[in-house]
């Protein structure tokens, strides 16, 4: 294995520009917006040719999940990158060398076909697929668009918006080892948040719990699972990349961040990912990317303060 500590900056760049690694983003780009705050986390180790921003407006309209992931693949499918770091505007890396860690444990042995944190059981606020992953920082393997064409790949992610369509269709020992991997890596964010914040639930789960005026997700169970959920529509995405692999997915360490003299945030709504070998934090996300800056009450005191917060102290 690579020891990143030790690699120069230049040294980063190069591994990144020899690996074919393209960092992703998605985002808007207005005045205002988080995507500077962001980048200039880890500006310094990519290449200029390796990053590719995803355009958060199309033809006058949001552009970001499902939409802006199939746009990220038919674009780089023409250019030379064989993976892809995406990370997301909100998303604020407070050690890089950490991420490419993970990343190279992530591509050793061609193991798995995706990398994230999973969207159920780790965060109290996710409480939807353990199987599958939240995207805000994640990656991919581009090697498994070089088969199919984009019409037949298309349909495939539409036949996926079911999940009995998943379950029936997967290989039934990938789907054991997923189900195997998914308890384990839930077992391990629990494990960590007891480790670091001396509690096994973070101060966020109440509000989850008793939040009724929450417009999307009212009254969830902190922490909870529902691996039939098909909540975001770009779980159709990854289904269909491991139905074509028949790889599992590598999960990370994620949890709430709730340390109780923090500067960055001690509510328990941020969440962090941490390295699997030192449980070192690796970034912080502050999710609400597109609350942040609203001109609205409720954002501007819930969100832009905290979110402001996070980036003042990293």
């Amino acid at each position: 294995m690579i020891d990143f500590s030790q690699l120069t900056d230049i040294q980063i760049k190069n591994y990144l520009i020899m690996n074919k690694v393209c960092i992703v983003t998605n985002c808007t780009m207005l005045p205002g917006s988080l995507y500077l705050a962001s980048l200039k986390t880890y500006i310094n180790y990519i290449p200029q040719n390796n990053y590719y921003v995803i355009p958060g407006i199309k033809q006058g309209n949001a552009h970001y999940g499902l939409n802006a992931f199939v746009d990220m693949i038919t674009t780089l499918k023409r250019f030379p990158f064989k993976y892809v770091i995406y990370i997301d505007e909100d998303c604020f890396i407070s050690d890089f060398r950490l991420l490419l860690a993970e990343f190279e444990k992530f591509k050793e042995d061609d193991k798995y076909c995706l990398a994230g944190p999973q969207d159920g059981g780790v965060l109290s606020h996710r409480n939807h697929s353990s199987l599958l992953i939240n995207t805000f920082i994640s990656f991919w393997d581009l090697a498994v668009f070089n088969n199919i064409n984009t019409n037949d790949f298309i349909s495939l992610i539409k036949s996926c918006e079911s999940p009995n369509y998943f379950k029936n269709n997967i290989n039934k020992d990938t789907l054991s080892l997923m189900e195997k991997l998914a308890d384990e890596s839930i077992n391990k964010c629990k494990e960590f948040r007891i480790n670091t914040f001396n509690k096994e639930t973070s101060p966020y789960a109440e509000v989850v719990k008793n939040d009724k005026s929450n417009a999307i997700e009212p009254n969830q169970v902190p922490y909870s699972v529902n691996n039939d959920d098909s909540y975001e529509p770009y779980y159709a995405l990854l289904r269909a990349i491991v139905l074509l692999t028949n790889k599992p997915i590598y999960y990370f360490i994620a949890s709430d961040y709730y340390k109780e003299d923090s500067q960055i945030d001690n509510s328990g709504l941020t969440s962090v990912i941490a390295n699997s070998e030192n449980n070192n934090i690796i970034l912080y996300h502050s999710w609400f990317s597109r609350a942040y800056n609203m001109y609205m009450p409720f954002y501007k005191e819930n969100h832009n303060k905290r979110i402001n917060t996070i980036i003042k102290n990293l």
